[in-house]
C-alpha cells in the first residue's frame, strides 16, 4: 500500500518510530550539574527513520531473474555448438583415414594384378610352346598389357612413398627384360625353331628374373600390407577418439540445459516467495502503523515534533499536556523558546540549527511549565519530515527528582568523606579476593589518613587499590584475613581487642577492631580500627606498679598471688609438686636501728640481688614486706625433699658469697637468712603454703638459737 507523505498521519508513524529507539537515550547516565556544558555519551544510536519503518522490500527487476536463464540457455547452445564443431572434425579426420585405408587396399590389389600377370604371360608362353594354340598368344599378349597397366598404377598410387617407388623402379626394368625374354622363345617358336624355343625353357632361362620380379612384388605387398594395418589402427583410434569428444560435448550440453532448468525453477520460486514476502510485509507495515500511533500517543514522556525553521511545535502527545499544563490547541501556537526561561531562547535556537540530521541528545535543560515552575529536564531529538518540511521529534525527560537525589547523595558523601578525614580512629573498606571460591586476600577500596598511618603507608593514595597481604606483615595480615572471613561467611559484626604478636602492625602492637558487612554490597567489609597501644602500655604499667616492690623491684604479695595461683590449680590437679621458701633477714632491725634505714633498705634491696641470680627465670620471687621474702619454684628431678635442701643449699651460698664480698668492700654488718621451706600438697592453697614454710622457718630459726646456746 502507498504511503501518502502530504497528511499528517504518517508523520506521527514517522516520529514514533523514531521515539521507540531515541526514548533509550534518556536512561544516559546524568550530567554534572555544575559543568558548564553536559556530558553525554559520544555514541548515541541513530533511530530508524519513518521511512525505513514503512517501507517495504521492493520487488528485483525482472532482468535479474532471468538473466541466469538466459545465461544458461547461451551456454547451451555454445557447447551444442562446440560438440557439433568437435563431431565434424573428427568426421572429417575419421574420413580421411578410411581414403587412407582404401588407397592401402586398392595398391595391393593393383600389386597382386601385377603379379597375376606376369604369372599368366609365362603360363602363356609355356603353352603355347608345348600346344601351339595360337589362343596362348593372345592371353600372353593381354597379360603383358595388364602387367604395365598394373605397374603405371602402382606408381600413381604410391608417389608419396619412396621405399615403394625404389621397388617399382626395379620392376620396371626387370618385367619388361622378362617380358621381353618370353617373347623372344615364342618368336623362335613361330620361325620354326620350336625345338630352340623348348630347350630355352627346360633349361629355365629367365628364372632369376622372375624370382626377383616375385621378391620384388612380395616386399611391396609387406609394405603396403603394414601401411593399412598402421592406417586402419589409426582409423579406430579416430573413431574412439570421436565417441569420446561426442559423448563428453553431449554430457556437458545435457548438463548445461540441466542447470539452466534447475536456475528457472529457483527464480520462479524466489519470485513467488518475493511476492508472498510482499504481501506479509504490507500486512505487518499496517499493523506497525497502528501500533507506532498508540505509541506516540501512550508514551510516558513529554513528547512533541517541531518546525526546524520556525520552532513551532506542530504535534504534541497526552503526556506533553498533562505535564506542562497546556492544552494540545495551545501547544501548537507556541514556540519551542516559549517553554524555556527567557535567557536560554538565544541557546535553544543555536542548538536546533546545529542538530542538523543527526540524532542527538541535546543535554541538560531548565524548562518553563505554564504555572511558571522552572524543571530540570533531558532532552534528545532525532530528524523526520513532517508535511514536506524538515522538523525534528523530541522527547523530554523529567530529572528533577533525581538531581535533588544526586545533590543530596554528593553532599552526604562530601560529609561522610569529611568525617572519614578526621576521624582519629583508622576507617577502612575492604573487598574480598577470591581465589577457587575460597577469600584469599581483600583489596582496600577506601581509606583514611589514619588508616594508612596505621598499615604504614606515606599516605593515603598509596596504600588505596592495594592489598592487605601486600601491606601487612604475613601474621598480622593472616589474623585480619581470618576475621574477615568469619564476618563475610557468617554475616555478623565483630568487636574485639588483638595484639600483633611480634608480627608488627606498623603503627600499633594493640588494637581494637570492629569489622562488619557493608549492606547491599557483596563480599565487602567496612573496618574501624583503633589504636590502644597507649592505653594496654598504661595498663601494663599499672598491673605492674600494682604486683610489684617498690623498694625491691620484686613482686608484692598481690603479684605473688596471681603468679602462683595457676602453678597451685595445677598442684592441685595432680601435676608437678613445686617448693616454697619462706626467707627471713636476720638481724634487719639492728641494721635500721644502727646504721639508719637507708643501709636497712640497701641491704633489703641486696638480698632481692641474689635472690635474682640464684632463682632460675621461672621461679617466682617475693617481698612480702619488712625483711620476709617469698621463693616459689617448681620441684626438680632429684625428689621433693631433697630439692627443698638443695634449693635451701643454693639461696646460703649465694648470701654467703654475697657476705665475703661485702667484707672485702668493708660493709659493716653481715647479711643472714633463715630459710624455711615446705612441698606444696594437692588442695594447698597460698595461705596453707605460707603458714607451713613460716612455721618451718621458726622452727629452723630455733634451732639455729639452741645451737649456739650449746656452743
Amino acid at each position: 500500500m502507498p504511503v501518502d507523505r502530504t497528511r499528517a498521519g504518517p508523520w506521527r508513524l514517522r516520529m514514533v518510530a523514531a521515539a521507540a529507539r531515541a526514548s533509550s537515550l534518556l536512561d544516559a547516565p546524568m550530567p554534572e550539574p555544575s559543568s558548564p556544558t553536559p556530558r553525554f555519551p559520544s555514541t548515541i544510536p541513530v533511530p530508524p527513520s519513518w521511512d525505513r519503518v514503512r517501507r517495504v522490500p521492493r520487488a528485483p527487476r525482472r532482468w535479474r531473474g532471468w538473466h541466469g536463464a538466459m545465461v544458461g540457455l547461451a551456454t547451451s547452445a555454445v557447447l551444442v555448438a562446440a560438440a557439433g564443431w568437435i563431431a565434424t572434425r573428427d568426421l572429417a579426420r575419421i574420413d580421411a583415414a578410411n581414403a587412407w585405408v582404401r588407397h592401402t587396399s586398392e595398391a595391393l590389389g593393383i600389386a597382386a594384378a601385377a603379379a597375376t600377370a606376369v604369372d599368366r604371360a609365362e603360363t602363356a608362353q609355356r603353352g603355347y610352346l608345348l600346344v601351339g594354340d595360337p589362343a596362348y598368344l593372345d592371353a600372353g599378349l593381354n597379360a603383358d598389357k595388364a602387367a604395365e597397366s598394373a605397374l603405371a598404377a602402382l606408381r600413381r598410387r604410391t608417389a608419396d612413398n619412396a621405399s615403394q617407388q625404389r621397388r617399382l623402379d626395379t620392376l620396371q626394368r626387370i618385367v619388361p627384360q622378362r617380358l621381353g625374354g618370353l617373347a623372344r622363345t615364342v618368336a623362335l617358336a613361330q620361325w620354326g625353331a620350336r625345338d630352340s624355343a623348348l630347350a630355352i625353357v627346360r633349361t629355365r632361362a629367365g628364372k632369376a628374373e622372375s624370382d626377383t620380379i616375385r621378391e620384388v612384388l612380395s616386399r611391396f605387398v609387406a609394405e603396403e600390407q603394414r601401411l593399412l594395418r598402421a592406417r586402419m589402427a589409426a582409423r579406430e583410434e579416430r573413431s574412439r577418439i570421436a565417441m569420446r569428444h561426442t559423448l563428453l560435448a553431449l554430457g556437458l550440453a545435457v548438463a548445461s540445459v540441466a542447470w539452466t532448468v534447475l536456475l528457472l525453477r529457483r527464480m520462479l520460486r524466489r519470485q513467488a516467495a518475493r511476492r508472498e514476502s510482499l504481501r506479509a510485509a504490507l500486512a505487518t507495515s499496517e499493523a506497525s502503523e497502528a501500533r507506532y500511533r498508540a505509541l506516540f500517543t501512550a508514551l510516558p514522556r513529554p513528547a512533541w515534533v517541531y518546525d526546524v525553521e520556525t520552532l513551532r511545535f506542530l504535534a504534541v502527545n497526552p503526556a506533553a499536556t498533562a505535564q506542562y499544563g497546556w492544552s494540545e490547541a495551545e501547544f501548537l501556537t507556541l514556540r519551542i523558546t516559549d517553554v524555556r526561561p527567557p535567557e536560554d531562547a538565544p541557546r535553544v535556537a543555536e542548538s536546533a540549527r546545529a542538530a542538523g540530521a543527526a540524532s542527538v541528545t541535546a543535554g541538560q535543560w531548565r524548562h518553563r511549565w505554564r504555572d511558571g515552575s522552572d524543571r530540570d529536564v533531558l532532552v534528545s531529538t532525532h530528524p523526520l519530515e513532517y508535511a514536506g518540511r524538515a522538523a525534528r521529534l523530541a522527547i523530554v525527560d523529567d530529572v528533577t527528582e533525581r538531581l535533588a537525589a544526586e545533590r543530596a547523595l554528593r553532599s552526604r558523601d562530601a560529609r561522610f568523606r569529611a568525617a572519614m578525614t578526621g576521624m582519629r580512629d583508622a576507617f577502612l573498606v575492604l573487598r574480598a579476593v577470591r581465589a577457587d571460591g575460597a577469600v584469599r586476600d581483600f583489596d582496600i577500596l577506601e581509606m583514611n589518613a589514619a588508616g594508612a598511618r596505621l598499615l604504614g603507608a606515606p599516605t593515603v593514595d598509596a596504600a588505596s587499590r592495594r592489598t592487605l597481604l601486600a601491606l601487612l606483615p604475613d601474621a598480622a595480615a593472616r589474623g585480619f584475613l581470618a576475621i574477615g572471613r568469619d564476618v563475610i561467611a557468617g554475616g555478623q559484626p565483630f568487636e574485639g581487642e588483638r595484639q600483633t604478636r611480634g608480627a608488627r602492625v606498623p603503627a600499633a602492637e594493640w588494637v581494637r577492631l570492629q569489622a562488619f558487612p557493608l549492606e547491599g554490597e557483596a563480599d565487602t567489609l567496612v573496618v574501624i580500627v583503633r589504636d590502644i597501644t597507649a592505653r594496654k602500655r598504661a595498663e601494663a604499667r599499672l598491673r605492674e606498679e600494682a604486683q610489684r616492690d617498690a623498694l625491691t623491684g620484686l613482686l608484692n604479695r598481690r603479684g605473688l598471688e596471681d603468679a602462683v595461683d595457676r602453678r597451685l590449680q595445677e598442684a592441685a590437679a595432680g601435676g608437678h609438686p613445686d617448693i616454697l621458701l619462706y626467707l627471713d633477714l636476720d638481724g634487719f632491725k639492728g641494721i635500721n636501728d644502727t646504721f639508719g634505714h637507708g643501709e636497712g633498705d640497701d641491704a633489703l634491696r641486696v638480698v632481692a640481688s641474689v635472690l635474682r641470680r640464684a632463682m632460675r627465670a621461672g621461679d617466682a620471687i617475693a617481698r612480702l614486706g619488712g625483711d620476709e621474702f617469698v621463693v616459689y619454684a617448681p620441684a626438680g628431678p632429684l625428689g621433693v625433699e631433697r630439692d627443698v635442701d638443695l634449693l635451701t643449699q643454693r639461696v646460703q651460698h649465694a648470701l654467703g658469697a654475697e657476705r665475703a664480698r661485702g667484707d672485702a668492700a668493708g660493709r659493716r654488718y653481715e647479711l643472714r637468712t633463715s630459710i624455711g621451706g615446705t612441698v606444696v600438697r594437692a588442695g594447698d592453697t597460698l595461705a596453707s603454703v605460707l603458714a607451713r614454710a613460716d612455721a618451718a622457718l621458726y622452727e629452723e630459726k630455733s634451732r639455729r638459737r639452741g645451737a649456739r646456746r650449746a656452743s
